[in-house]
């Protein structure tokens, strides 16, 4: 008996079937779960990953502080202080048992008596709200009492001595600061009756910035010594907000067993360090090493160079430079960290789909509107802040127009005059330098020869310029400064902000995971 055998046609049209078949199951496979590559958006490769669904955890327990360290205060380290409508903490659903917790991390916030009745009350209501930060302590050059809950940490008063020796006028300001904390004293420049002048150290600068340089190592080895068990240290300052979910789950897709800190460079490329206004992260590997025990990264060994030095960033990228320790490991993160303001924030394809960690140099106002955008996405969307969601909320509606006079967009990339080369990136652009350096209408014309181009701005006057940017800024009126007659016009090329940025909803992707 002949074995049986099914006919051609059928056998191809089953195939035919089944690859079908497989290729759909694959593709809502693929939907359901990660799948990274690299998609081609614009003229710009970015790594993308398929948006897995979110689910929300049962709010962290709250774990108490630990009593502070310092020898000169009594006073405890802050508490979150209570509220209503908890953020509650989001985590990937294949998220293991151990994945990082928000209970795992350690916010540090570093402010002044000069600015800290002025800046902190707004944080209170919004980054230490609702109990979403378990762990935090804020630091500053005097011990206040905030709240019923929450105080500031006179770091420098175990250090005193030390810059007593080194720095007599930076003391000196210190010393005067504690006489001057009495209830009638009023630093917030608030415009009422009662205001004091601020005050200034002998380079002309806020004295804040005098004490400021020294908080820094203090700061880190307090932190270390108080949570020895975090693993990662975050550190902001008074006038910057963080995206706090954001970060968790940045960070806990990166080893705090390796000794490394992540932020937005800033400096010479052999002397790099992490922009501190912009917000640091530092790994429990990085904090053991450096602030353990010896104090080897303390100002007993750093003090003179920190008098010597304009920054505490800057001494804090010199000391971890010292041990072998540098910015970011050459991963992609500084871009997150913005150390501006959102109107002065480039937005481009390069982070348009990114979240955003922080932002640096805010107003109380823009601490407000972007806890509410923060607030409002999670409770709505149950995700990440994304640079695209900062755009639409407050770039997008007072873009509107395509040229503005009197106004700064910040324009930078690209810089047309006629005693300067024209980069070679322009070369075949067609561009007419000297009508671009000259007019309004002939910098616009640049910025449209360039296929690329999304913004530009005109100076006029004896050293007129044009600058082209392929990113976009909103800028601000710029009155022209006293004796300065040149007028400044910005533009945007606002069909293509749509066709390539706008239209671009960012809808099931997602990055950093």
């Amino acid at each position: 008996m002949s074995p049986f055998r099914l006919p051609k046609a059928l056998v191809a049209a089953s195939v035919f079937a089944l690859l079908i078949f497989g290729f759909l199951s694959s593709s809502s496979l693929r939907r359901a779960e990660p799948d990274h590559g690299d998609v081609e958006y614009g003229n710009v490769k970015v790594e993308m990953t398929i948006q897995s669904a979110l689910e929300r955890l049962e709010p962290t327990t709250l774990r108490p502080a630990p009593s502070t360290a310092l020898a000169h205060s009594s006073n405890p380290l802050p508490t979150p202080i209570a509220t209503t409508t908890p953020i509650e903490p989001l985590q990937s659903p294949t998220a293991s048992a151990d994945a990082l917790s928000p209970s795992d991390v350690v916010l540090l916030l570093k402010t002044g008596a000069a600015t800290s009745w002025r800046r902190l009350p707004l944080h209170l209501l919004t980054t230490f709200a609702n109990d979403r930060i378990p762990n935090f302590a804020i630091y500053s050059d005097a011990s206040e009492r905030l709240s019923s809950s929450v105080e500031t940490i006179d770091i420098i008063a175990n250090v005193s001595h030390i810059i007593q020796e080194v720095d007599p006028e930076a003391y000196h300001i210190y010393a005067t600061q504690q006489e001057a904390l009495r209830p009638h004293i009023y630093r917030e420049q608030a415009g009422l009756p009662g205001d004091e002048i601020p005050a200034v150290s002998e380079d002309g600068n806020p004295v804040g910035w005098t004490l400021d340089r020294y908080k820094f190592l203090p700061m880190l080895a307090h932190a270390r010594e108080n949570w020895p068990d975090a693993k990662w240290v975050v550190y902001i300052e008074d006038d910057t907000y963080i995206f706090w979910q954001n970060i968790i789950r940045w960070l806990s897709r990166r080893s705090h067993q390796e000794v490394v800190y992540f932020g937005a460079t800033s400096g010479p490329t052999i002397a790099r360090f992490a922009q501190g206004g912009s917000g640091i992260a530092f790994s429990q590997a990085l904090m053991t090493k450096l602030f353990a025990s010896d104090n080897s990264a303390g100002l007993e060994v750093w003090g003179k160079h920190t008098a010597q030095s304009c920054c505490g960033d800057v001494v804090l990228g010199d000391v971890l430079r010292d041990h072998g320790i540098r910015v970011n490991l050459g991963e992609f993160g500084s871009l997150a960290f913005r150390p501006e303001p959102p109107w002065k924030t480039t937005f481009d394809v390069a982070v348009w789909c990114e979240p955003v960690m922080t932002f640096h140099h805010l107003h109380e106002k823009d601490l407000a509107l972007l806890a509410d955008l923060e607030d409002e996405i999670h409770r709505e969307n149950h995700r990440r802040v994304l640079f695209r969601d900062v755009y639409m909320k407050f770039i997008d509606p007072y873009l509107q127009i395509d040229q503005l006079s009197g106004w700064d967009n910040y324009a930078d990339l690209y810089l047309l005059k006629p005693d300067v080369e024209l980069p070679v990136k322009l070369q075949d652009s067609g561009i007419d330098i000297s009508s671009a350096s000259s007019t309004v209408e002939g910098c616009r014309d640049a910025c449209l020869s360039f296929a690329k181009c999304f913004s530009w701005r005109f100076q006029d006057g004896k050293d007129g310029s044009c600058t082209l940017d392929t990113g976009v800024k909103l800028g601000r009126a710029t009155p022209p400064a006293l004796g300065n007659t040149s007028a400044v016009v910005s533009g945007w090329i606002l069909p293509r902000l749509n066709e390539t940025l706008i239209s671009h909803e960012c809808w099931g992707f997602r990055y950093w995971d």
